[in-house]
């Protein structure tokens, strides 16, 4: 199952989605500035920044089986003035069924069409997630080229 997480649901699962984006080291545009966490939290409480959750509730135990929560920011590209929608990090909980990788596909596409969005993009240096996006159709050909200016 897949839902946009509200305020409230942001706040009572901070702890997590703060712990997840400590673990995602290779995430570049977390950068190292001091109030990075601070920083996403804010973009989330505001709107600018989207928290979605991928989860199957346990029937006999009525648990609730977390996989993932992805971070997500409409944009407009300040040149050609189009709209995208950018996935900013996913945070990993558990392995996930490729059908719930498909559902969460499925739910940010809709999404961000009815944003009137043109494209769905975000950036790993990770092999295995890019793989794992190949195996569910998003096209993987294209190379972001990056450089940390504070090694210059």
């Amino acid at each position: 199952m897949i839902a946009k997480l509200t305020c409230d649901q942001i706040a009572d699962l901070w702890p997590m989605i703060k712990e997840g984006l400590q673990q995602d080291l290779y995430l570049p545009t977390l950068g190292r500035h001091k109030y990075r966490e601070s920083n996403v939290l804010e973009s989330l409480l505001t709107g600018a920044l989207e928290a979605w959750t991928s989860y199957d509730k346990d029937e006999e135990s009525e648990t609730i089986l977390l996989y993932m929560i992805a971070l997500t920011a409409v944009y407009t590209d300040p040149v050609t003035k189009n709209k995208a929608l950018y996935v900013f990090s996913v945070l990993w909980y558990r392995d996930a069924p490729k059908e719930t990788l498909m559902e969460l596909k499925t739910a940010l596409v809709k999404y961000a069409k009815g944003k009137n969005c043109h494209t769905m993009s975000s950036m790993t240096n990770r092999p295995e997630l890019v793989e794992l996006a190949k195996s569910i159709g998003i096209d993987t050909s294209f190379t972001l080229l990056w450089m940390d200016l504070e090694k210059e």
